[in-house]
């Protein structure tokens, strides 16, 4: 964040204002949005081991994502480019996942998951 150093809209400076390799205290850490990145990236990691939970997480998540927005604390394209990272982010696990252990590997220590309900 501090790479591009955005500035958040409560400052008025518009939303091509960068000053990069900003420190944090300034207030210049406004892309991409953590907060959109986290919602997304715990969403789509559970729902990797708890398929359907995409339904209810997914729109929690777009809440917290909107939210940002709304609140005035980030650009959309912010929560745009947050929510990017999280997908890419989720895209490079699983495919070091499935690089360090491929499916069908017998020798493989490759770790399972069981999902059992909570009842």
């Amino acid at each position: 964040k501090f790479l591009s150093g955005r500035a958040r809209p409560k400052f008025g400076l518009g939303a091509f204002h960068f000053q990069p390799l900003s420190d944090f205290a300034t207030g210049m850490d406004s892309f991409p949005s953590g907060h959109a990145a986290a919602a997304w990236i715990l969403t789509l990691w559970v729902e990797r081991y708890i398929p359907g939970s995409i339904w209810i997480l997914g729109p929690c998540a777009a809440l917290a994502s909107i939210s940002r927005v709304a609140v005035g604390q980030h650009f959309a394209s912010d929560v745009v480019a947050g929510v990017g990272c999280a997908v890419l982010s989720m895209l490079a696990a699983r495919r070091t996942i499935h690089f360090a252990f491929p499916p069908g590997d017998s020798n493989s220590t490759s770790p399972t998951v069981t999902c059992r309900p909570f009842v």
